[in-house]
């Protein structure tokens, strides 16, 4: 009897090993299949995710009007060739897919809706593993179409800004103003997307120009002084915190000491007396540096400079782009702050912040947070997901908008008759911008929006080393908003 008892009890405590070692097998493939795998689908170097995506055709890219700019074919090997038809015009925002050389742009952002690996199951995982599937089942996988995206990019306002910035280095980006849709990104010098190893031997050449760092965007992430454009930050800035400024009148002598720093306007043009809009149109140094960054101080630039977005993550949807950075300064210099106020000193910027300051005013301080993807849908173009307009701040009222708005078409219609030809037709509201930088000549800077009076479209170009921004930057900007009205 007690031997029986001692039996019952071993085979117990057996089954008790067996179901402990059941529950824990159970509890570590739950684990690893709500836990670990998604981890590890997350991770680029992952071999096995990399041939499961591997075995999904890898969705389209599209513009807003159904161009593709992005398309895989599958070869008899199982294996898929990516290519690009508009090659060098959309290499920055399209970006490239290799095996090789990674991913970047739009394609590696987007990169899980284009594959939608994000689903891949413990099964389809494990099977990655097994080398000897047999062609029919590998044949069945080639029926996996990922998702394509729709951008909100306009392909004929590509082709313009590409043509206009010719062989110059230097971007556009063009927004809605309404909604913060990206329009238009471009950066220049390009690459060809369809040969990355042709370009990864010209932007790692050692006796190449170096300056022209062909792999970046500059559009996104250039980082540059944004000189007399940042104007309208400051002015903005003046008309929250100096009560009656738009009543004063200044006096402009060419030239002003502040602090420990000498601070003369372009070419030393003195321009007397004259009213806060005239100092816009003529983009006087002496006034929006020596009085109004004197007046206004750091604390005051900062903040407003914030509410633009600077110094704040900036993400086009999954795209992380530079928005740009102003300083915060601890000891009281009046003659950096002087600087700072004219875009210059510490502060820097990239193309599509300094859009999205134009497209903020023409939006009547409101400033909308840019996005580049519409949607994404699946293969029987079905909308899976939809991404719309984000407000992200208001910069300033109505009227102090207005205000500017007024000041900037005063700009343009100052200078009409001069290099501004381009813009006859349009009720175009702008600032130039000249940024100066310590090697070679100036940056050439434009912002500017149209129609001013129900602005549609907002863009902002850099001319690297280009000098004066209403010679070099205007005409780009101008085929860009003549390819937009002319549609």
């Amino acid at each position: 009897m007690a031997k029986k008892k001692d039996l019952s009890g071993s085979i117990k405590k057996v089954m008790l090993v067996y179901l402990v070692l059941l529950v824990g097998l159970i509890s570590y493939i739950a684990y690893f299949q709500l836990i670990k795998v998604p981890k590890i689908a997350e991770m680029d170097s992952n071999s096995a995710v990399m041939a499961a995506q591997n075995e999904v055709i890898r969705g389209e890219i599209k513009d807003r009007n159904g161009n593709v700019l992005a398309k895989s074919t599958k070869s008899g090997d199982l294996t898929q060739k990516r290519e690009y038809p508009y090659g060098e015009i959309y290499s920055h925002p399209i970006g490239y897919a290799s095996g090789i050389y990674g991913n970047a742009g739009l394609e590696g952002a987007y990169s899980k809706e284009l594959t939608t690996y994000e689903n891949v199951s413990l099964k389809s995982f494990l099977k990655s593993f097994n080398f000897k599937k047999d062609f029919k089942e590998r044949n069945e996988s080639d029926k996996k179409v990922g998702n394509s995206i729709v951008t909100t990019l306009d392909t004929d306002l590509q082709k313009a800004a590409y043509a206009a910035l010719g062989a110059n280095r230097g971007a556009v980006v063009a927004l809605d103003p309404k909604t913060g849709a990206v329009l238009a990104s471009v950066s220049k010098p390009g690459f060809n997307p369809n040969n990355m190893k042709e370009t990864y031997e010209i932007a790692n050449n050692p006796n190449g120009n170096s300056k022209d760092a062909i792999l970046v965007d500059r559009a996104l992430n250039g980082q540059y002084p944004p000189g007399s454009t940042f104007k309208v930050v400051t002015l903005t800035s003046a008309l929250e915190n100096l009560p009656g400024v738009t009543e004063r009148t200044f006096n402009d002598t060419g030239s002003i000491n502040v602090g420990t720093k000498d601070l003369p306007n372009e070419n030393g043009n003195a321009y007397g007396n004259i009213s806060l809009r005239k100092a816009l149109s003529v983009s006087s140094n002496v006034i929006f540096g020596g009085i109004l960054g004197e007046e206004l101080g750091n604390k005051k630039l900062r903040e407003t400079a914030e509410k633009y977005g600077f110094n704040k993550d900036l993400y086009l949807g999954n795209l992380k782009a530079y928005s740009g950075s102003f300083p915060d300064r601890k000891t009281v210099d009046k003659g950096l702050i002087a600087y700072d106020a004219i875009g210059q000193g510490e502060v820097l910027s990239s193309p599509v912040e300094m859009a999205m300051v134009a497209a903020t005013v023409a939006n009547n301080g409101v400033r909308m947070e840019p996005y580049i993807v519409s949607k994404v849908v699946d293969k029987d173009g079905d909308t899976v997901k939809e991404f719309s307009s984000t407000k992200k701040d208001t910069v300033m009222s109505k009227e102090q908008a207005q205000i500017i708005n007024e000041y900037m078409q005063g700009v343009a219609k100052d200078r009409i008759n001069d290099n501004w030809g381009y813009f006859k037709g349009m009720n175009v509201a702008a600032k130039t911008g000249t940024a100066q930088v310590p090697d070679g000549n100036s940056h050439a800077w434009l912002i500017a929006f149209a129609p001013a009076d129900d602005p549609k479209i907002a863009v902002a170009t850099i001319v690297e080393n280009g000098g004066s921004g209403s010679k070099v930057a205007a005409p780009v900007t101008a085929r860009v908003m003549q390819a937009y009205f002319n549609k």
